[in-house]
């Protein structure tokens, strides 16, 4: 008999961080991305795409993100079972990054410490997480 276990928030940091970090992500790409290009009408684009896209905004922010998504989709399909207490201070990390950059912008002297911080402690996710298989003898 295969009882299932409750689906609580903590089930969720350890089991199934991807869907926690998604939410958050889409979250914060419909604040900063969706909303503004409603109310100002598009993009103003007194300069190039490529500025944009290599700029180092740009490469800090989406490129760590997509990262976080390859790394936390290779968790998931490893079934690797994460530290809860890690979990919960690596997405409170992203959500004041991402309210941070809402509300004033990238200021690097302000936020870079801590997105090296959020950073070494994804890291510290990966490599401290335990298998969710049992090995029979």
């Amino acid at each position: 008999m295969n009882v299932k276990p409750n689906r609580t928030f903590s089930w969720y940091l350890e089991n199934r961080l991807l869907y926690l970090y998604s939410l958050l992500l889409i979250l914060y790409l419909i604040v900063n991305i969706v909303i503004p290009f409603f109310i100002y009408g598009g993009f103003n684009m007194t300069i190039s795409w490529r500025w944009i896209i290599t700029s180092i905004d740009f490469i800090i922010t989406f490129y760590t993100l997509a990262i976080y998504l390859i790394g936390l989709i290779i968790l998931l399909i490893l079934k690797r079972k994460t530290n809860n207490v890690f979990s919960k201070l690596f997405l409170l990390g992203l959500f004041l990054i991402f309210i941070w950059d809402t509300l004033f912008g990238m200021n690097y002297m302000v936020v870079g410490y801590f997105k090296v911080f959020v950073f070494i402690l994804f890291l510290v996710i990966v490599v401290t997480s335990k298998s969710t298989k049992q090995v029979k003898l």
